[in-house]
């Protein structure tokens, strides 16, 4: 699939993606202390809308250039 998508998006976004995404992912678990899979299954928590909706835009490019998902989720409860 990642392969699709390199015919349409840039190539200088593959080399600094996934990371950037995954950056700002852990910057937003640290600063809100909360998992990005509790993030997406609670639909009541204390994080604004426009926050919530920055991680699951980030977590989509993330997804999209092929980031490894176990990076995440490190914060613990």
């Amino acid at each position: 699939m990642i392969d699709k998508f390199k015919t349409v998006i840039r190539p200088d976004n593959f080399k600094v993606q996934p990371s950037k995404a995954l950056d700002e992912l852990l910057s937003l678990e640290a600063e809100y202390g909360i998992n990005t899979t509790d993030v997406l299954s609670e639909t009541n928590t204390s994080i604004p809308e426009r926050i919530v909706e920055l991680w699951i835009n980030t977590l989509d490019t993330y997804v999209l250039f092929d980031g490894c998902l176990t990076n995440l989720n490190h914060i613990s409860k």
